[in-house]
Order: structure tokens, then C-alpha cells, then sequence
């Protein structure tokens, strides 16, 4: 009877090894800003997916903590949006051996401007050579 269970239980162990854990981060905001926006997603995916601190904003020395629930990924990326619109990352960050992970802003990058498009339309019989394009006169106050 003893063998039995004891093939039983090995026969299982791989099984018990691979199921899903629990995972669960703890993000802390080392920076001088609020962090306003908080993404984690597996390092396999493409999206981001969703904010995960909503509506509410992480103060300056304050910690967070994200359950991610029962998924096998130990590898996530993570990205924070201060309050000034700068983004941080930490990519391929293996949560299975560190729990914690801090932002100081020391790493953070301005957002990219808007995307600006301009259509240039030739109604005339001769063939333009060349065009020039300038952002004309700065609105006052307006920073350069």
C-alpha cells in the first residue's frame, strides 16, 4: 500500500510542480512625483494592458501591491506614467525572485509629442521641386 502511494505522489509531483502560482509585486514610488498611471504585463505579451492603479495616483514613498493572480510567467514588464507625463520601464523583471521593485524617476523619458501632418497638394501644371515647411510664430507663453 505504501509503494502505491508513493508512486502516486511521484507520479503527480510534475504536475503539482507546473500548476500556477500566486503571484503578487510590490511597486514602490521613490521618485519626487506621484506616479499616476501603473502597468504590468507578462514579458511575453505585446499589450500593456490595463492601469492597474485606476483612478488613484501613487505617492512619492508609498508602496502598491499588484496581485497578478495564478499564472505560470515569472518574467513581467513594468512601466509607470508620472504625473509630469515621463514614463519609466523595467522590462523582463523576474517577480518569482524579486517582489519588490522601486521607481526613482532616475530612468524616466519625456513622452513623445504629438505627430504632426501636413498635405501638400499640387494643382498646378508645373511640377513642384522643392518645399519648405516652418512652425511659424510661437503662441506667448508658449516654452521652447
Amino acid at each position: 500500500m505504501r509503494r502505491i502511494i508513493l508512486f502516486l505522489l511521484l507520479a503527480a509531483a510534475p504536475a503539482l510542480a507546473q500548476a500556477p502560482q500566486q503571484r503578487e509585486l510590490t511597486i514602490t514610488n521613490r521618485a519626487r512625483q506621484p506616479i499616476r498611471e501603473l502597468y504590468v504585463s507578462p514579458a511575453s505579451s505585446d499589450d500593456w494592458g490595463d492601469d492597474r492603479l485606476g483612478d488613484a495616483s501613487l505617492a512619492p514613498g508609498r508602496p502598491f501591491r499588484v496581485r497578478l493572480g495564478r499564472v505560470r510567467d515569472c518574467r513581467f514588464d513594468l512601466r509607470v506614467v508620472y504625473e509630469d507625463e515621463r514614463s519609466e520601464e523595467r522590462r523582463s523583471v523576474d517577480i518569482c525572485r524579486n517582489r519588490q521593485v522601486a521607481f526613482d524617476g532616475s530612468e524616466a523619458r519625456a513622452a513623445p509629442g504629438p505627430t504632426r501632418q501636413v498635405e501638400l497638394v499640387n494643382r498646378s501644371a508645373l511640377p513642384i521641386i522643392e518645399a519648405y515647411l516652418s512652425p511659424g510664430p510661437r503662441a506667448s507663453g508658449e516654452r521652447t
